[in-house]
């Protein structure tokens, strides 16, 4: 990993050179993925996750029979919505997955 990042490095220099501008500092920075991440339940970046759950939050339109059998088993609703009058949103608690921990923690 070591030689990736000194290669990554050199190379990054070398561009920024023959672009007549100063290199980045964040080179080997790993970028948050936000959304993309989240549509695999995965976290963000290279960072763990803050909380033991997450609430992931999924509009319904109003009226939607499934609201009243969500909100009977007890999952959180928010029904008037400011920017949305006609959507209603439904949290379902989610934990943070981990795809490859197990590997990672038998390879450290």
């Amino acid at each position: 990993m070591e030689k990736t990042a000194e290669e990554t490095i050199q190379a990054v220099d070398e561009y920024a050179e023959e672009l007549g501008i100063s290199a980045p500092h964040t080179v080997l920075t790993v970028k948050p993925a936000g959304t993309t991440s989240k549509l695999f339940m995965l976290t963000e970046g290279a960072h763990l996750p803050a909380m033991r759950y997450y609430v992931r939050w999924v509009q319904f339109q109003h009226g939607d029979p499934l609201i009243a059998q969500y909100e009977a088993d007890g999952y959180p609703v928010q029904h008037s919505l400011k920017q949305y009058p006609d959507v209603a949103i439904v949290g379902f608690p989610q934990p943070p997955r981990f795809p490859h921990w197990e590997s990672l923690k038998t390879n450290l």
